[in-house]
């Protein structure tokens, strides 16, 4: 009860004491009456991992989707990130418990009030842990660890994409994570599928750095394991179920799963090239709107030069604004012909005059 809550709080405290580093002291929040009763709930639920039955996996569904969406949650935002560090690293074979653990990290990622900012040190671990550790289950051969792998995958890049600008050595840090176990020769198989998958989530160029130089390794080693574990399983297949020993049993399901696991890898491979021919795809996509938009724009300057041309053509053809038709300009031409002759004809006449007004008086003189 209270008791319990108040020694919660001071271990919480103590631990906040002993942080180090770039990030800068929590700040301790005095909770109400209210916000103990409620992570109380909320953490017994986390605790359950859903249960075996609908109720309780209903009931845990709700308690998630309150940490997506419930505006309230600040004060409570370093008691939820303990919480979940500390019941990951004590519950590393609960597949159940660790489920409900991611699934409440991604809730909180995604809620835009909850601001995570000084407990990444605390959760990233976590998170990493749940993608590349060796064993997530009491029965590795029959759990579903796969999902969980995959699950925080997708959480470490929503992470990523969320706190990436704030802190510039997040995103690298957790690929230089991922790649010690796909490089790792004596990396197990559900390490390399986990980190094959949480380095697909960062997207192509992490895949293109990080991933491709490994794929024919990873690819060569999963190919024998199937070729080899083929030929134990059918020799085992072949004898009576009842005459197998308790050693040929074990052998046999230690096989089998170690088949799954380069079956796994191999899908966790394709996932990483479909993500890269999905990029080229649409880096195709993209080219081909870009040589569209290029081809149209010189249809249509070649459209503007023609018409630019024509103009300049027509241009040169036309008379200019002062010319006169050629009919008016031949009939300007005939009238003065026209008036140059009678000016000349009466010039003549008038010289012809005055002659003869000279000879008369000539006459008339004595």
């Amino acid at each position: 009860g209270e008791k319990k809550e108040g020694d919660a709080q001071q271990h919480l405290q103590q631990q906040q004491q002993k942080e180090q580093g770039k990030f800068a002291p929590v700040v301790q929040h005095v909770l109400s009456r209210e916000l103990q009763v409620y992570f109380d709930r909320i953490t017994a639920l986390l605790r359950g991992g859903g249960g075996a039955n609908d109720e309780e996996r209903g009931l845990l569904n709700a308690a998630i989707g309150t940490l997506q969406t419930d505006a309230g949650l600040a004060n409570l935002i370093p008691y939820f990130a303990k919480f979940i560090s500390t019941e990951v690293q004590t519950n590393l074979r609960n597949l159940r418990k660790l489920l409900a653990m991611m699934r409440a990290i991604e809730a909180l990622v995604q809620n835009p009030t909850a601001n995570l900012e000084l407990y990444l040190h605390q959760l990233m671990p976590s998170v990493l842990t749940c993608i590349v550790a060796k064993r997530l289950s009491e029965n590795p051969e029959k759990d579903n660890h796969w999902q969980l792998r995959v699950l925080a995958s997708k959480t470490v890049a929503e992470i990523c994409e969320c706190y990436g600008e704030e802190y510039a050595t997040l995103q690298p840090r957790v690929t230089a994570t991922l790649q010690k176990g796909l490089k790792a020769t004596q990396s197990p198989l559900p390490t390399i599928f986990g980190a094959l998958v949480g380095l697909s989530s960062l997207g192509p160029r992490v895949i293109e750095t990080v991933v491709c130089p490994e794929l024919d390794r990873i690819v060569q080693r999963a190919e024998d394991i199937l070729s080899n574990t083929e030929k134990s399983i059918l020799a085992l297949g072949n004898k009576n179920e009842q005459n197998l020993t308790e050693e040929e049993r074990t052998s046999r399901e230690e096989k089998m799963y170690e088949r799954l696991c380069a079956e796994k890898v191999l899908e966790a491979v394709e996932l990483a090239t479909d993500v890269l021919h999905e990029r080229e795809l649409a880096d195709q996509r993209e080219e081909a709107k870009r040589s569209a938009l290029q081809n149209r724009v010189e249809r249509m300057l070649a459209r503007v030069r023609e018409t630019k041309r024509a103009e300049a053509e027509q241009a040169t053809r036309r008379p200019s604004a002062g010319a006169l038709p050629p009919i008016i300009k031949e009939a300007l031409k005939d009238e003065a012909k026209e008036t140059t002759k009678r000016m000349m004809e009466a010039a003549v006449k008038k010289e012809e005059e005055e002659e003869e007004k000279e000879e008369d008086i000539q006459e008339g003189e004595p």
